[in-house]
Protein backbone atom coordinates (compact mmCIF):
# COMPACT_ATOMS: atom_id res chain seq x y z
CA UNK A 1 0.00 0.00 0.00
CA UNK A 2 1.61 3.60 -0.83
CA UNK A 3 2.24 5.84 2.34
CA UNK A 4 -1.74 7.41 1.61
CA UNK A 5 -3.77 5.91 -0.63
CA UNK A 6 -7.20 7.55 -1.71
CA UNK A 7 -10.69 5.94 -1.87
CA UNK A 8 -13.64 7.79 -3.64
CA UNK A 9 -16.70 6.62 -1.96
CA UNK A 10 -20.25 7.38 -3.42
CA UNK A 11 -23.25 7.21 -1.58
CA UNK A 12 -21.46 8.04 1.65
CA UNK A 13 -23.89 11.34 3.19
CA UNK A 14 -26.11 8.90 5.25
CA UNK A 15 -25.91 8.27 8.88
CA UNK A 16 -26.53 4.99 8.89
CA UNK A 17 -25.63 4.18 4.58
CA UNK A 18 -22.83 0.90 3.63
CA UNK A 19 -21.33 4.21 1.88
CA UNK A 20 -20.63 6.19 5.06
CA UNK A 21 -19.47 2.62 7.44
CA UNK A 22 -17.11 2.09 3.94
CA UNK A 23 -15.74 5.46 4.33
CA UNK A 24 -14.57 5.52 7.49
CA UNK A 25 -13.63 1.68 7.95
CA UNK A 26 -11.29 2.72 4.84
CA UNK A 27 -10.23 6.10 6.53
CA UNK A 28 -9.51 3.95 9.78
CA UNK A 29 -7.23 1.23 7.28
CA UNK A 30 -5.28 4.74 6.63
CA UNK A 31 -6.65 5.87 3.63
CA UNK A 32 -7.81 9.59 2.80
CA UNK A 33 -11.44 9.74 0.83
CA UNK A 34 -13.29 11.68 -1.48
CA UNK A 35 -16.89 10.97 -0.09
CA UNK A 36 -19.98 11.81 -2.45
CA UNK A 37 -23.72 11.93 -2.36
CA UNK A 38 -26.84 13.76 -3.82
CA UNK A 39 -28.58 17.23 -2.06
CA UNK A 40 -31.21 14.44 -0.38
CA UNK A 41 -34.97 16.37 -0.29
CA UNK A 42 -36.14 17.17 3.80
CA UNK A 43 -38.77 14.20 3.45
CA UNK A 44 -35.63 11.86 2.11
CA UNK A 45 -33.51 12.40 5.65
CA UNK A 46 -34.04 9.42 8.36
CA UNK A 47 -36.03 10.86 11.78
CA UNK A 48 -32.49 9.40 13.64
CA UNK A 49 -30.44 11.31 11.26
CA UNK A 50 -32.43 14.92 12.39
CA UNK A 51 -32.50 14.15 15.80
CA UNK A 52 -28.73 13.71 15.85
CA UNK A 53 -28.42 16.58 14.05
CA UNK A 54 -26.96 15.04 11.26
CA UNK A 55 -25.11 17.18 8.32
CA UNK A 56 -24.67 14.47 5.77
CA UNK A 57 -21.14 14.54 4.18
CA UNK A 58 -19.75 17.27 6.50
CA UNK A 59 -20.55 14.84 8.98
CA UNK A 60 -18.62 11.83 7.15
CA UNK A 61 -15.54 13.95 7.00
CA UNK A 62 -15.31 15.28 10.30
CA UNK A 63 -15.31 11.70 11.17
CA UNK A 64 -12.77 10.90 9.16
CA UNK A 65 -11.08 13.78 10.36
CA UNK A 66 -11.24 12.77 13.56
CA UNK A 67 -9.49 8.96 12.58
CA UNK A 68 -6.73 11.35 11.45
CA UNK A 69 -7.44 11.17 8.15
CA UNK A 70 -8.54 13.85 5.30
CA UNK A 71 -11.66 13.99 3.46
CA UNK A 72 -12.50 15.97 0.48
CA UNK A 73 -16.99 16.23 0.70
CA UNK A 74 -18.26 16.32 -3.39
CA UNK A 75 -22.29 16.81 -3.93
CA UNK A 76 -22.78 14.54 -6.64
CA UNK A 77 -25.69 13.25 -9.33
CA UNK A 78 -24.08 10.15 -10.27
CA UNK A 79 -26.31 10.13 -13.67
CA UNK A 80 -24.69 13.54 -14.77
CA UNK A 81 -21.92 13.20 -16.57
CA UNK A 82 -20.31 16.41 -16.30
CA UNK A 83 -21.00 15.82 -12.23
CA UNK A 84 -19.18 12.67 -12.36
CA UNK A 85 -16.18 13.89 -14.32
CA UNK A 86 -16.47 16.81 -12.27
CA UNK A 87 -16.33 14.42 -8.54
CA UNK A 88 -12.91 12.45 -9.99
CA UNK A 89 -11.42 15.44 -11.51
CA UNK A 90 -11.46 17.14 -8.06
CA UNK A 91 -10.02 13.90 -6.55
CA UNK A 92 -7.18 14.37 -8.59
CA UNK A 93 -6.76 17.90 -8.15
CA UNK A 94 -6.97 17.73 -4.15
CA UNK A 95 -5.19 13.92 -3.90
CA UNK A 96 -3.36 13.46 -7.09
CA UNK A 97 -4.27 10.16 -7.43
CA UNK A 98 -6.99 7.20 -7.04
CA UNK A 99 -6.50 4.25 -5.44
CA UNK A 100 -9.97 2.52 -4.80
CA UNK A 101 -13.39 3.62 -5.75
CA UNK A 102 -15.97 1.94 -4.43
CA UNK A 103 -19.94 2.81 -5.26
CA UNK A 104 -22.66 2.19 -2.87
CA UNK A 105 -25.35 5.00 -3.92
CA UNK A 106 -28.68 3.42 -5.53
CA UNK A 107 -32.31 3.80 -6.12
CA UNK A 108 -36.08 2.18 -6.01
CA UNK A 109 -38.85 3.07 -7.37
CA UNK A 110 -41.50 4.62 -5.31
CA UNK A 111 -43.77 2.77 -4.95
CA UNK A 112 -41.22 0.10 -3.88
CA UNK A 113 -43.23 -2.77 -5.54
CA UNK A 114 -44.98 -2.36 -8.82
CA UNK A 115 -45.99 -5.57 -11.17
CA UNK A 116 -44.09 -4.42 -14.55
CA UNK A 117 -47.67 -4.25 -16.37
CA UNK A 118 -48.41 -1.27 -14.57
CA UNK A 119 -44.71 0.27 -14.19
CA UNK A 120 -43.90 3.72 -15.53
CA UNK A 121 -41.07 3.88 -18.15
CA UNK A 122 -39.95 7.30 -15.60
CA UNK A 123 -39.54 4.68 -13.32
CA UNK A 124 -37.35 1.70 -15.14
CA UNK A 125 -35.27 4.95 -16.04
CA UNK A 126 -34.54 6.58 -12.67
CA UNK A 127 -33.65 3.46 -11.01
CA UNK A 128 -31.29 2.08 -14.09
CA UNK A 129 -29.93 5.40 -14.13
CA UNK A 130 -28.70 5.45 -11.03
CA UNK A 131 -27.97 1.77 -10.63
CA UNK A 132 -26.36 1.00 -13.31
CA UNK A 133 -25.59 4.51 -15.56
CA UNK A 134 -24.47 5.54 -12.36
CA UNK A 135 -21.58 3.14 -11.87
CA UNK A 136 -20.41 2.75 -15.52
CA UNK A 137 -19.60 6.46 -14.87
CA UNK A 138 -17.96 6.41 -12.26
CA UNK A 139 -15.87 3.12 -12.93
CA UNK A 140 -15.05 4.31 -16.67
CA UNK A 141 -13.97 7.51 -15.02
CA UNK A 142 -11.91 6.54 -12.21
CA UNK A 143 -10.34 3.65 -14.16
CA UNK A 144 -9.03 6.14 -16.77
CA UNK A 145 -7.12 8.00 -14.03
CA UNK A 146 -5.94 4.94 -12.58
CA UNK A 147 -4.70 4.30 -15.73
CA UNK A 148 -3.20 7.42 -16.76
CA UNK A 149 -1.13 7.45 -12.97
CA UNK A 150 -0.14 3.99 -13.61
CA UNK A 151 -2.23 2.83 -10.44
CA UNK A 152 -2.78 -0.36 -10.21
CA UNK A 153 -6.10 -0.38 -8.61
CA UNK A 154 -9.34 -1.53 -7.42
CA UNK A 155 -13.21 -0.78 -7.71
CA UNK A 156 -15.99 -2.14 -5.75
CA UNK A 157 -19.31 -2.29 -6.96
CA UNK A 158 -22.31 -2.07 -4.08
CA UNK A 159 -24.90 -4.94 -5.84
CA UNK A 160 -27.30 -6.42 -4.33
CA UNK A 161 -28.84 -9.98 -3.46
CA UNK A 162 -31.56 -9.14 -5.57
CA UNK A 163 -29.32 -9.14 -8.73
CA UNK A 164 -30.29 -13.13 -8.52
CA UNK A 165 -32.90 -12.95 -6.38
CA UNK A 166 -35.76 -12.34 -8.13
CA UNK A 167 -38.89 -10.28 -6.53
CA UNK A 168 -41.85 -10.14 -8.10
CA UNK A 169 -42.82 -6.23 -8.38
CA UNK A 170 -39.80 -5.15 -8.22
CA UNK A 171 -38.27 -5.51 -11.45
CA UNK A 172 -36.77 -2.20 -12.32
CA UNK A 173 -33.97 -2.95 -8.65
CA UNK A 174 -33.52 -6.57 -9.38
CA UNK A 175 -32.71 -6.44 -13.10
CA UNK A 176 -30.33 -2.86 -12.79
CA UNK A 177 -28.51 -5.00 -9.74
CA UNK A 178 -28.28 -7.62 -11.92
CA UNK A 179 -26.76 -5.35 -14.78
CA UNK A 180 -24.30 -3.88 -12.09
CA UNK A 181 -23.31 -7.47 -11.45
CA UNK A 182 -22.60 -7.86 -14.96
CA UNK A 183 -20.94 -4.35 -15.51
CA UNK A 184 -18.59 -5.53 -12.77
CA UNK A 185 -17.49 -8.75 -14.91
CA UNK A 186 -17.30 -7.10 -18.02
CA UNK A 187 -14.77 -4.45 -16.45
CA UNK A 188 -12.68 -7.40 -14.86
CA UNK A 189 -11.81 -8.75 -18.18
CA UNK A 190 -10.69 -5.58 -19.43
CA UNK A 191 -8.97 -3.59 -16.52
CA UNK A 192 -7.41 -7.09 -15.03
CA UNK A 193 -4.37 -6.64 -17.52
CA UNK A 194 -3.79 -3.04 -16.67
CA UNK A 195 -3.41 -4.51 -12.96
CA UNK A 196 -7.19 -2.77 -11.90
CA UNK A 197 -9.37 -5.43 -10.00
CA UNK A 198 -13.26 -4.80 -10.39
CA UNK A 199 -15.16 -7.17 -7.78
CA UNK A 200 -19.15 -6.48 -6.15
CA UNK A 201 -20.70 -7.17 -3.36
CA UNK A 202 -23.89 -8.18 -2.95
CA UNK A 203 -25.88 -7.62 0.46
CA UNK A 204 -29.08 -9.24 1.30
CA UNK A 205 -31.20 -7.45 4.24
CA UNK A 206 -28.80 -4.69 5.70
CA UNK A 207 -30.04 -2.01 8.71
CA UNK A 208 -29.34 1.17 6.76
CA UNK A 209 -32.10 3.32 8.60
CA UNK A 210 -32.48 4.07 4.61
CA UNK A 211 -35.90 6.75 3.88
CA UNK A 212 -38.20 4.27 2.51
CA UNK A 213 -41.42 5.53 1.35
CA UNK A 214 -42.88 2.24 1.31
CA UNK A 215 -42.40 1.63 4.71
CA UNK A 216 -43.50 4.55 5.83
CA UNK A 217 -46.88 4.35 4.11
CA UNK A 218 -47.29 0.66 5.95
CA UNK A 219 -46.28 2.87 8.93
CA UNK A 220 -48.91 4.98 8.68
CA UNK A 221 -51.55 2.48 7.72
CA UNK A 222 -51.01 -0.04 10.43
CA UNK A 223 -51.48 3.37 13.23
CA UNK A 224 -47.73 2.70 13.95
CA UNK A 225 -44.55 5.39 14.17
CA UNK A 226 -42.14 4.34 11.52
CA UNK A 227 -39.31 3.65 13.78
CA UNK A 228 -41.37 1.14 15.45
CA UNK A 229 -42.47 -0.63 11.98
CA UNK A 230 -39.08 -0.47 10.92
CA UNK A 231 -37.81 -2.40 14.17
CA UNK A 232 -40.94 -4.72 13.79
CA UNK A 233 -39.60 -5.43 10.46
CA UNK A 234 -35.62 -5.99 11.54
CA UNK A 235 -36.73 -8.07 14.19
CA UNK A 236 -38.82 -10.74 11.55
CA UNK A 237 -35.94 -10.34 8.71
CA UNK A 238 -33.82 -11.48 12.08
CA UNK A 239 -35.77 -14.46 12.58
CA UNK A 240 -35.55 -16.12 9.11
CA UNK A 241 -32.04 -15.62 8.73
CA UNK A 242 -29.84 -18.46 9.24
CA UNK A 243 -27.22 -16.31 11.71
CA UNK A 244 -30.77 -14.92 13.22
CA UNK A 245 -29.23 -10.81 12.53
CA UNK A 246 -29.67 -9.02 10.47
CA UNK A 247 -26.60 -7.49 8.78
CA UNK A 248 -25.39 -4.25 9.33
CA UNK A 249 -23.86 -1.81 6.84
CA UNK A 250 -20.28 -2.50 8.75
CA UNK A 251 -20.88 -6.31 7.22
CA UNK A 252 -21.07 -4.48 4.03
CA UNK A 253 -17.98 -1.86 4.80
CA UNK A 254 -15.38 -5.04 6.15
CA UNK A 255 -15.92 -7.25 2.83
CA UNK A 256 -15.37 -4.14 0.71
CA UNK A 257 -12.33 -3.30 2.68
CA UNK A 258 -10.70 -6.63 2.51
CA UNK A 259 -11.94 -6.21 -1.45
CA UNK A 260 -9.46 -3.06 -1.84
CA UNK A 261 -6.73 -4.54 0.19
CA UNK A 262 -3.59 -6.60 -0.81
CA UNK A 263 -4.89 -9.46 0.37
CA UNK A 264 -7.32 -10.29 -2.28
CA UNK A 265 -4.99 -9.43 -4.82
CA UNK A 266 -6.03 -12.62 -7.08
CA UNK A 267 -9.75 -11.98 -6.56
CA UNK A 268 -11.27 -9.95 -9.01
CA UNK A 269 -14.64 -10.30 -11.09
CA UNK A 270 -16.54 -11.97 -8.43
CA UNK A 271 -20.27 -10.80 -6.63
CA UNK A 272 -19.62 -11.83 -3.58
CA UNK A 273 -22.88 -12.78 -1.56
CA UNK A 274 -23.40 -10.98 1.86
CA UNK A 275 -26.64 -12.11 3.28
CA UNK A 276 -25.59 -13.96 6.39
CA UNK A 277 -26.21 -17.35 4.25
CA UNK A 278 -28.30 -19.37 1.87
CA UNK A 279 -31.65 -16.92 1.03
Amino acid sequence: MHSTEIAVVTGAGGMRSIGRAVAVRLAQDGYDAVISDFERPADRVAEDERAAGWNGLASVAHEIGQLGRRALPVTCDLTNTSDVERLIGQALDVFGRIDALVNTARAFTYPEQVETIHLAVEAWDYVNAVNVRGPMLTCRAAARAMLDTSIRGRIVNVSSLASHKPTAGSAPYCCSKAALDMLTQVLALELGPHGIRVNAVNPGTIATNRVSLMERDRAANEGMPLAQFRQQQLVEAAATNPLRRVGQPEDVADVVAFLVADDSRHINGQCIDITGGPA
